[in-house]
């Protein structure tokens, strides 16, 4: 039956081989041959070809194609405007979980769906007060020639004292693995970290802690809090790393937590209360709270904003802004576009990997970070 499927499909793929051996655009096919297991009247497919290559997206276009002739309905979801165009009959544009509009492909451009995605969503609640970042060379952080084989393709840009630079790209464009990578989290084929002309690429967490850099996880529940243990242990953690103690000295961490209270405005009835018992907002105060124990001159924050009210959202930018003001880099990722119009310098973004632009000045708007994501806009040198 498998063999049958599969060659029904246009899928060359031996039945007898273990998924596990198979690589990763063999699996997606396979979980893709897996929907024609029975009869099929409705297919969904949510971002089907993301991380598929040309070959492995035409086999999919083609099987669509022939179903479709058969009188099967295709419900496509994707970022990937080209594919709409190219392969579906009506598009519906959603923003913010409502719907805005249906079309018939045939009758709208690629423009007029931007527009409506982007709607009035430029109108943000937020404006930094935009200062000179330092530019002396040796203020000057330079990201070299990251890459990892199937995941981030030389990557390479620099960052300023006292500038925020923003990563954008759509969710698997690579953001989160590059900066991972930057920290020394998640191994790499090649990339160096240079800072005030000496190289400070970290092997490891603890060396990048010991390197003066910091990481705001985009999950602060899972690997960025110990949900059970006290607000002040999760603020004391990365700088007991950093000092290498033998011995703890428990007033002073409570002090410095208590100060750190006070200072973020972390809303707690104490510094003992477990991390698990604050709001979406102030645990993600307490994370920072924890970097800014540590005296970190680099900084990435990773949807520093995912999750948290408004209130919290105004309260951790005018942070992230006073840490400019100390001269401190800033590396900031959101899938939040007009956030990142809103706070940052300049902003790059990312496609399958790839560093495709880097956008500053009157050329960064929530429009143009919304082309270069979904791949309207090609061809643009990339500005380091």
């Amino acid at each position: 039956m498998t063999q049958t499927l599969m060659a029904e499909l246009g899928i060359a793929i031996a039945p007898e081989r273990k998924v596990s051996d198979l690589s990763f655009v063999e699996k997606k096919l396979v979980s893709i041959a897996k929907a024609f297991a029975r009869p099929v009247k409705l297919l969904i497919l949510d971002e089907p070809t993301a991380s598929l290559d040309k070959c492995g997206k035409d086999i999919l276009f083609r099987i669509i194609g022939h179903h479709k002739a058969k009188g099967m309905s295709v419900i496509y979801i994707s970022h990937n405007l080209k594919e709409v165009f190219e392969i579906c009959d009506r598009v519906t544009i959603l923003k913010d979980g409502k719907k805005v509009a249906t079309h018939q492909v045939r009758d709208v451009t690629m423009d007029d769906v931007i527009r409506e995605m982007i709607g009035s969503s430029q109108v943000t609640l937020y404006k930094r007060e935009f200062h000179q970042a330092l530019r002396r060379d040796e203020e000057i952080l330079e990201i070299l020639n990251y890459s990892k084989r199937g995941v981030i393709r030389d990557v390479s840009f620099k960052v300023k004292k006292g500038e925020i630079f923003g990563l954008a790209g759509l969710v698997g464009s690579g953001r989160t693995e590059l900066v991972r990578m930057i920290f020394g989290l998640d191994p790499k084929d090649s990339g160096r970290l240079v800072y005030r002309g000496s190289d400070i690429t970290p092997y490891n967490p603890y060396d990048a802690i010991h390197k003066s850099i910091g990481y705001l996880t985009e999950d602060r529940k899972f690997d960025g809090l110990l949900l059970s243990r006290p607000v002040t242990e999760n603020i004391s953690l990365a700088s007991l790393a950093r000092d290498r103690k033998f011995f703890l000295n428990l007033q002073e961490e409570i002090r410095f937590a208590v100060n750190l209270k006070q200072k973020l405005n972390i809303k707690t009835p104490s510094v003992s209360q477990l991390a698990m018992n604050l709001s979406g907002g102030n645990q993600q105060k307490v994370v920072l709270a924890k970097w800014l124990l540590t005296a970190a001159e680099i900084l990435i924050f990773d949807e520093p904003t995912v999750g948290v009210d408004v209130g919290a959202k105004a309260e951790i930018y005018r942070m992230i802004e006073d840490l400019t003001r100390q001269g401190k880099i800033i590396i900031l990722i959101s899938s939040d576009n007009p956030e990142l119009v809103a706070l940052c310098d300049r902003v790059g973004v990312m496609r399958n990997g790839k560093l495709v632009v880097i956008l500053e000045g009157n050329e960064l708007t929530e429009e143009n970070i919304l082309r270069y994501s979904m791949g309207v806009c090609e061809g643009m040198e990339v500005q380091r």
